[in-house]
């Protein structure tokens, strides 16, 4: 059996972006994203966006001459109470190409770009439904240290509004309450008819 040759190269080209971009497609389709959702961010230019900031470090990953897989990642500097580190946003591999080294080249890769940096920590942001990510990234010597917990800013408004709009909120429900009860009580009288 031939010995596969996998080759990693940072994305500097415009090519490169559209290939790293077709891989992504796949990557988010492959995650649940609906293939419309995917194709239209991709063509808002997403990720050649992201690729532009100089936080920002994208690799592609070739199997014997072909797009095989790529790793994003970001600098995290200066987290309060934690070490600058390395961030791996996302790091996919396409499916004829797994189980050949590749991911496991991405990640090579992205050790050097953590020591070019100074940075002594590599992270991982994996969904923590991704459980053969979770196993993968475990068995590299990956290991939980914080949750992330997100939520959308409206439920978090919402939650947290000052106690004036609160006491709002409240003089209406006090409001249609009262007019929900007169509305009652005019119905009663109605169907009672007039006292005699």
């Amino acid at each position: 059996m031939a010995r596969t040759s996998i080759v990693v190269q940072p994305v500097t080209t415009a090519d490169e972006r559209d290939v790293l971009t077709q891989l992504w497609l796949s990557a988010s389709v492959e995650s649940g994203v609906s293939p419309e959702v995917a194709s239209r961010k991709a063509s808002q230019g997403t990720v050649a966006v992201a690729l532009q900031r100089p936080d920002v470090h994208g690799y592609l990953a070739y199997l014997d001459g072909r797009p095989a897989g790529f790793l994003v990642a970001t600098e995290s500097v200066m987290r309060f109470g934690e070490c600058d580190e390395l961030v791996i946003e996302q790091i996919f591999v396409a499916g004829d190409a797994r189980r050949q080294g590749v991911a496991r080249a991405l990640l090579h890769t992205a050790t050097g770009v953590a020591e070019r940096l100074g940075f002594d920590r590599i992270g991982s942001a994996v969904p923590a439904t991704a459980r053969d990510a979770n196993r993968f990234f475990a068995r590299l010597g990956f290991g939980p240290t914080v949750t992330r917990r997100v939520a959308s800013v409206s439920a978090v408004r919402r939650r947290v509004a000052p106690s004036e709009g609160s006491g709002a909120r409240d003089r209406l429900l006090h409001l249609r309450r009262t007019m929900r009860a007169k509305g009652r009580t005019q119905t009663t009288e109605i169907v009672a008819g007039p006292a005699r």
